[in-house]
């Protein structure tokens, strides 16, 4: 495989992994950074900052030590006993967002339909355990060929719904106290960093080179950093119409007309598409994958279990359970950044 080949489907894969459904719905650009007013632009940039640095660090001392999965890098970087605990909580929270995709899909069918939560979600789920029979190589093509729709899409409806309101300004949502927008921002970045690193670890085999694996996450890093920007622009015109609704990027397109209304859906339905099969494979590999165990049956039971616990409401599992991984997901990133700068055995 070419190296830019490679570049571009760890670019591809790291901004599917991380934009999802509260990013691209843009309940968590509210949540994190919107809420800042303007303190919403340098808390995207430290986020995007940190996203690229524990990025690298991942791919640098995977290949370094031709670590093959996830279990060999947490064993490696915390030790067998510390690496068990953090292994356990990055599976749960792979769980999660995957039944996360699935809330998500439902409230979009709901707030645009005005169909049962659990009918979007269970047609999600059986798009994904299609997908998931192609496993790691069909999920990159995937992610590859998906990934463009994603970036480009998002970033043109924000601007486009920033320029068309001439009031747009970065207002500040709620009582908030601005100094915490860094430590926003860390959690924001630290509670994605457990996805990211567990789908750059099964894909280090293919990375050869250190500036394989910079420009990969540095793009990818930098992709998120861009469709985060111009969403928040859009939705900064509209706060105050759109911060309680579920999916509050569709309530603001759906004042500029039914064209650009279904290019949004379209551009959700990929981002939140992509998000579910690759951690859902993620989750698959690390705690279902076991010598003997049918993989077809593996998986169902896991897309059953999601779409459960996909009925609890999506804003609740963005405000609510996202933040409780963001301690578990800054510890992998700076032990692995440490290990990167300071281990060289």
């Amino acid at each position: 495989m070419s190296e830019r080949k490679t570049i571009f489907e760890i670019a591809a894969v790291y901004t599917a992994v991380i934009i999802g459904a509260g990013f691209a719905t843009g309940r968590e650009l509210i949540s994190f950074f919107l809420r800042y007013g303007e303190f919403a632009v340098p808390g995207l940039l430290l986020s995007g900052a940190l996203m690229a640095l524990a990025g690298w660090a991942t791919l640098e001392v995977c290949s370094r030590r031709k670590l093959a999965g996830f279990d060999e890098l947490l064993t490696y970087i915390a030790g067998k006993y510390a690496g068990a605990i953090v292994k356990a909580g990055a599976v749960a929270f792979l769980f999660v967002i995957f039944a996360a995709m699935l809330s998500a899909t439902g409230a979009l069918g709901a707030q645009l339909f005005g169909l049962p939560n659990l009918a979007g979600a269970l047609a999600l789920c059986l798009l994904c355990f299609a997908a998931f029979a192609f496993d790691l190589r069909g999920l990159v093509r995937i992610n590859t060929f998906l990934a463009p729709v994603m970036i480009l899409g998002s970033i043109g409806l924000g601007l486009y719904t920033y320029f068309a309101d001439a009031a747009a300004t970065l207002g500040v949502v709620g009582d908030v106290i601005p100094r915490n927008w860094v430590s926003s921002a860390v959690i924001y970045a630290s509670y994605n960093m457990i996805t990211a690193i567990s789908m750059l670890t099964a894909m280090s085999a293919s990375v050869r080179t250190r500036r394989t694996a910079f420009l990969g996450v540095t793009l990818g890093a930098g992709a998120v950093t861009l469709i985060a920007l111009s969403l928040t622009l859009g939705l900064s015109g509209g706060l105050d119409i759109v911060q309680d609704f579920q999916i509050p990027f569709l309530r603001l397109v759906q004042d500029h007309g039914s064209a650009l209304q279904w290019s949004y859906v379209a551009v959700l339905a990929v981002a939140v598409y992509t998000t579910a099969i690759t951690n859902g494979y993620c989750f698959y590999i690390t705690a279902l994958s076991r010598p003997g165990m049918r993989p077809w049956a593996a998986k169902a039971v896991m897309c059953a279990a999601a779409l459960a616990f996909s009925q609890i409401e999506f804003t609740r599992i963005v405000e609510s359970v996202y933040p409780l991984f963001g301690l578990l997901g800054l510890f992998l990133a700076v032990v692995l950044i440490i290990t990167m700068f300071t281990r060289t055995d």
